[in-house]
């Protein structure tokens, strides 16, 4: 058993060998599980954002599709671009 003092307020407990290995093991894991979800996180993200820069452009064709005629500015498209079916 290893004892264990804090500086603060002079408390002596004894801490069973391997108790400090294991929590060393613990506290890595948990690194590496905080940094796996952090990049899981920024991944989610960046496809979050490629999908608005995508839903983005098409709208944007479509608006311009509208403007120069291509397509007829119709109750249809005009009912999408204010929101969906009413």
């Amino acid at each position: 058993m290893a004892l264990f003092v804090t500086s603060r307020c002079k408390l002596r407990v004894a801490i069973p060998s391997g108790t400090l290995e294991r929590l060393q093991t613990m506290m890595e894991e948990l690194r590496k599980r905080v940094l796996f979800s952090k990049n899981g996180q920024e991944a989610h993200i960046s496809d979050l954002n490629r999908q608005l820069k995508k839903n983005k452009a098409g709208k944007q064709r479509l608006l311009n599709a509208i403007t120069n005629g291509t397509i007829e500015n119709d109750e249809f498209t005009s009912t999408r671009r204010h929101g969906g079916m009413r």
